[in-house]
């Protein structure tokens, strides 16, 4: 048997050094690993920080890009309103067809012989 006296499944011999009186065995081990998921958490927020950061930049120069394009558009959809309706349409119908084909198809045209 070792030199170490074990009652109830703990160890009754002194901590090794480093370790705190009446520190679980590993406890040293533990406080490592606990350093290194606090360093990582550290990382994981500055790096959601950083996203965050340039989420908000970003979401800014497209609400400036959006408003200078409708100062743009504006007046000629006021004076041509019939014109910006039919563009529109033309626009969704072109994005529907393309958006709603499923796969490439094929049309064969042959000559009426």
């Amino acid at each position: 048997m070792t030199d170490e006296a074990i009652e109830d499944g703990v160890s009754t011999t002194a901590p090794p050094a480093g370790e705190p009186e009446g520190a679980p065995a590993g406890a040293e081990s533990l406080t490592a690993v606990h350093d290194a998921i606090n360093r990582v958490a550290g990382q994981a927020r500055a790096a959601a920080d950083a996203a965050n950061a340039q989420a908000a930049d970003l979401y800014d120069r497209i609400v400036e890009v959006s408003k200078e394009a409708a100062s743009k558009v504006g007046p000629f959809v006021e004076e041509q309103t019939y014109v910006s309706i039919g563009l529109a349409a033309m626009a969704g119908l072109v994005l529907g067809v393309l958006l709603g084909s499923r796969g490439p198809r094929v049309v064969v045209i042959r000559d009426r012989d």
